[in-house]
């Protein structure tokens, strides 16, 4: 997904598609399901990169912990 240390733009990335995202939220306390189904869809694939990253960034901290 994204390189191991570029931890900022992946998080900048994130914050962007949850900003992008505020107008079907608004849409759907509206009462528009279908914005509500592609909020479900957009929290679910946040969800997998964040559990990517936390992954990786155990990764890159057990080895600095071997390197030392």
């Amino acid at each position: 997904m994204t390189d191991q240390n570029n931890y900022k733009q992946a998080i900048l990335a994130m914050a962007t598609l949850l900003t992008e995202a505020a107008e079907d939220a608004d849409k759907f306390d509206r009462g528009q399901d279908a914005a509500g189904a592609r909020l479900r869809t957009l929290f679910l694939n946040l969800s997998k990169q964040c559990k990517e990253h936390r992954v990786n960034i155990q990764d890159v901290r057990r080895s600095r912990k071997e390197d030392k």
